[in-house]
């Protein structure tokens, strides 16, 4: 696969170590660290250390083999709906997925080659598009109305389109699923995995305060910087509100979270008033 020039490469180190699954009595650690209960977050911060360090060799979890725990398959793949929604900022991600998968599967970017290098190269990731192919609506109607958070936020509008993809091919993909002995997102009714209902904690009340640096209005620059991930977005939210406005410009707005790092250099799109990282190019199509 050709990487584009402007793009560093990326080295992963795949695991199944024990402690990438490790579901404690004391949920709100796992809330602090990835804003999610444990078994649906506990590779989440792994996504954005990735991210942050491409070339250090940080560790994700290997893809679900058959005898995995239900739990492991759900952090894998909740780590890639996080990536998708707060870091690329599509807010659907099903159009998202479906214009990638029709540009030739894109990586001139860190973001898409995480999703082609790891998730893609496991060889599943078209049982997680087919699920949401499958369920166009699924945020809408079906979990925790995360688009009308995201409005209410961001005043986001959902344009209301969907992929066209051929009811054969979804049912071939969930019956792969199923025959594979490997706990899937699709395969076992609408949302086996449960990762609709485990993929809001970001765009929650922010369960502590944060801290907002920023330079001069001439040098577009701010920081960020809090000490839990639960809610984490709608801060970033939240403090884009009392940035002074710069006309056609837009504030850089680096992201830290104490026990996980940096997240990322965020916009907010004049588009779909959606923030995101990464070129604005790669954000509308989920958005």
């Amino acid at each position: 696969m050709a990487i584009q020039a402007d793009v560093e490469p990326l080295i992963v180190k795949r695991t199944a170590r024990s402690n990438w699954l490790v579901i404690s009595p004391n949920q709100d650690a796992s809330y602090t660290t990835s804003s999610e209960q444990a078994e649906w977050g506990f590779a989440v911060s792994a996504i954005f250390r990735v991210l942050a360090s491409p070339l250090s060799g940080q560790a994700m979890p290997r893809a679900p083999r058959p005898g995995d725990r239900q739990e492991y398959a759900g952090g894998y793949w909740s780590s890639l709906l996080h990536m998708l929604l707060y870091s690329l900022g599509w807010a659907r991600p099903d159009r998202g997925l479906w214009w990638w998968y029709q540009s030739g599967k894109p990586v001139d970017d860190l973001r898409l080659q995480l999703l082609a290098e790891v998730f893609d190269r496991d060889g599943q990731l078209e049982w997680f598009a087919a699920w949401l192919w499958d369920h166009p609506n699924w945020l809408r109607e079906k979990s925790q109305l995360v688009p009308s958070t995201f409005r209410r936020l961001t005043g986001w509008s959902d344009s209301d389109t969907v992929p066209e993809v051929e009811r054969g091919w979804i049912e071939s993909r969930c019956g792969e699923a199923s025959a594979s002995g490997i706990h899937a997102p699709v395969g076992g009714g609408w949302d086996p995995l449960h990762l609709s209902s485990h993929c809001a904690g970001p765009i929650e009340a922010p369960r502590q305060a944060s801290q907002l640096l920023r330079s001069s209005d001439y040098r577009r620059q701010a920081v960020l910087v809090l000490d839990s991930m639960s809610g984490w977005y709608a801060a970033l939210c939240e403090a884009g509100k009392v940035l002074p406005p710069l006309g056609q410009m837009s504030w850089d707005v680096d992201v830290i979270v104490k026990p996980t790092g940096w997240l990322g250099t965020y916009r907010r799109s004049r588009v779909s008033g959606l923030w995101f990282s990464g070129k604005h190019r790669f954000h509308t199509p989920g958005a």
